[in-house]
């Protein structure tokens, strides 16, 4: 793990509050991504996926790109995914497109603006 992003995690770290902070209101952090997941769709001119129903002591919920996988229709893979932390408004971006597409990147980078915008703050999920 690079040193920088240990830093902002052990800056978030809440001990004893393993699953989200003692002050963390879910309900106002989704309303704040739904918010942002509206001017994401404007951006990719299509709608997205959110998850509404993460379970999980580690993030709040992802917001998704979908696309048919080319080779097999059954397929349905992520293309990019913003996934929100539980933790100090983190974020990360998951891209898993196989080829550097400059218009997609731009698109990604507007939306990454738009949430730090937001006081989201990006790490690496390298």
């Amino acid at each position: 793990m690079k040193p920088e992003i240990h830093d902002i995690l052990v800056l978030y770290d809440e001990k004893d509050h393993w699953e989200y902070p003692k002050d963390f209101n879910r309900t106002k952090q989704m309303n704040i991504i739904r918010e942002a997941k509206m001017k994401f769709e404007k951006i990719f001119n299509c709608k997205l996926s959110i998850d509404e129903y993460v379970q999980d002591a580690s993030f709040t919920t992802d917001i998704s790109l979908y696309s048919k996988n080319e080779t097999n229709s059954l397929v349905i893979s992520s293309l990019v995914t913003f996934r929100f932390s539980n933790f100090g408004k983190l974020f990360t971006i998951f891209n898993n497109s196989r080829n550097y597409d400059k218009k997609l990147y731009a698109k990604i980078q507007m939306c990454k603006d738009i949430l730090e915008n937001l006081k989201f703050t990006y790490t690496d999920s390298i």
